[in-house]
């Protein structure tokens, strides 16, 4: 069978050089030339991967610096929702703060009106208290007249005073002191007609009213330990001394006036005068150490003169009649009345000093309530604001992560179209190896049928030269008549 004529193996197709696609060379600079880009073979130059293009490589490169540029932003919008999120919260917390200050503020202020009233009623039941005491230890013979005029005087005091517990509410430590002050109030009338009657003993009416202004006092003396304002908290402080030193001033004076009314110190009375004396003295220093100066300079411009001259008087004489059998013989001039009289106009010059010291702490609980209310407006603008920026940065922050996801997913899509384009590059880089492959097997299939043909037309020389050689032997062995097989021998033919 002749070979074709074109070269090729019979029944295998034949391609063509001149047909071949993108070979391996040019798939690896990833361009359709056969030439390698400039300076491919440098120390140094980079070789892009295998079927990856310099549009996709841009791509990629660009896709990752979007990615970082939107991490970047992601991170922005995170560490902008943080700072905000965090003014608000202490915005919040000062809103919070703002808020328990006004109701303490409210609270302060109206258990500091109480206070106020409780000291009107301290005063007004010290005055009921001496003349009571000198009522009793008179038997009934001094102060009766006084005694019930003062009585209506309290009863005044006290009506004003249950009627602003009434109309307010308080804290539950208040509440309790407030309580305690009633029970004792509810009791009053009692201890009235016992005195009146002569029933008690002027140690134990001394003892009953003090009890009461303990009480009284003492709706006070809870305030500086809930006052926040320093200021305010110092005024209360010198305000509450400067009431124990009058309460303690009126004990002073009920007690030297029970001992006037019976013209000599019985019992224990005498070692109440002094304690008294003593107790006043550690007020005032509390009320020197926490008052202003200008408090300190209207006490001493208003606690002077006559009256306060005499009192030390007669207080030096109280001191000195511990074992005087009749003092106001003794001590000429030195009766229930004088004594009663100087002392109480001494009194009245400290409550002055009291109404004064009361009115500043009311221009100073005003001045601290204006300046909490305007903190609360403040931060209830100021925590609004944030509010709103928190959420205008919290719906950004959503918008912007939707957007990053929306952006993360065409990336993602992006990149695997680039991965397939990359796989079908390689495919096709692949496929033209293949070809190329295929091409020089048929080559090689198309020479070695060429060598075949060859070896088939030398194999037809050789027989046709054998069979001439046959044709010629036989002729020599007729012409010889030597035996086919000896002529065989002679030739060589066989062994």
């Amino acid at each position: 069978m002749a070979p074709p004529q074109d070269g090729s193996m019979a029944g295998t197709p034949s391609y063509s050089p001149s047909k071949s696609l993108t070979t391996v060379k040019d798939v690896q600079y990833g361009n359709n030339n056969s030439s390698p880009p400039k300076n491919a073979g440098q120390t140094g130059t980079k070789v892009m991967p295998l079927g990856v293009t310099k549009l996709e490589t841009n791509l990629m490169k660009n896709t990752k610096f979007g990615m970082r540029r939107e991490t970047f932003e992601l991170v922005t919008v995170f560490i902008r929702l943080m700072l905000t999120t965090t003014a608000v919260v202490f915005a919040a917390l000062f809103l919070v703060q703002n808020v328990v200050n006004y109701v303490q503020l409210q609270d302060v202020d109206k258990t500091f009106e109480l206070s106020s009233i409780s000291l009107a009623v301290v005063a007004q039941v010290g005055r009921e208290r001496g003349l009571s005491g000198g009522y009793i230890s008179s038997s009934g013979g001094a102060n009766g007249d006084k005694v019930s005029a003062q009585r209506l005087v309290v009863d005044e005091r006290v009506k004003e005073f249950q009627a602003f517990v009434k109309a307010n509410s308080f804290s539950s430590e208040v509440t309790k002191t407030i309580d305690a002050v009633q029970e004792m109030l509810a009791t009053l009338d009692a201890h009235r007609q016992k005195v009146t009657n002569l029933e008690v003993t002027g140690a134990y009416s001394l003892d009953w009213y003090s009890l009461l202004n303990f009480n009284l006092l003492s709706i006070g003396r809870k305030l500086p330990t809930v006052i926040y304002d320093t200021d305010m908290s110092n005024l209360m402080v010198a305000y509450i001394a400067l009431g124990s030193v009058i309460e303690f001033a009126g004990i002073e004076r009920g007690t030297f006036n029970t001992v006037l009314g019976a013209k000599s110190f019985t019992g224990n009375t005498f070692e109440r005068v002094v304690r008294a004396m003593q107790t006043q003295q550690v007020h005032f220093e509390t009320f020197q150490s926490y008052a202003p100066q200008d408090q300190l300079d209207k006490y001493t411009s208003t606690v002077t003169g006559s009256d306060v001259n005499q009192t030390s008087v007669f207080q030096g004489y109280a001191l000195a009649s511990a074992n005087v059998a009749d003092i106001p013989a003794t001590y000429p001039g030195l009766t229930l009345d004088t004594w009663w009289a100087t002392r109480s106009a001494v009194i009245d010059l400290q409550i002055k000093v009291a109404d004064y010291s009361k009115d500043q702490l009311s221009k100073e609980s005003d001045n601290i309530f204006q300046r909490n209310q305007r903190n609360l407006a403040f931060s209830v603008i100021g925590t609004f604001a944030s509010s709103v920026s928190a959420i205008y940065l919290t719906v950004g922050a959503i918008v912007g992560f939707k957007r990053f996801k929306r952006i993360e997913e065409k990336r993602q899509t992006f990149i695997n179209n680039v991965q397939h384009h990359m796989s079908m590059r390689l495919q096709k880089a692949d496929a033209n190896k293949l070809k190329g492959d295929v091409q020089k097997i048929g080559q090689a299939a198309n020479s070695i049928e060429q060598h075949q043909a060859i070896t088939i037309k030398d194999s037809d020389s050789i027989e046709a030269m054998v069979n001439k050689f046959d044709e010629d032997l036989a002729e020599i062995e007729e012409e010889s008549s030597v035996p086919a097989w000896q002529a065989e021998t002679n030739f060589g033919l066989h062994d």
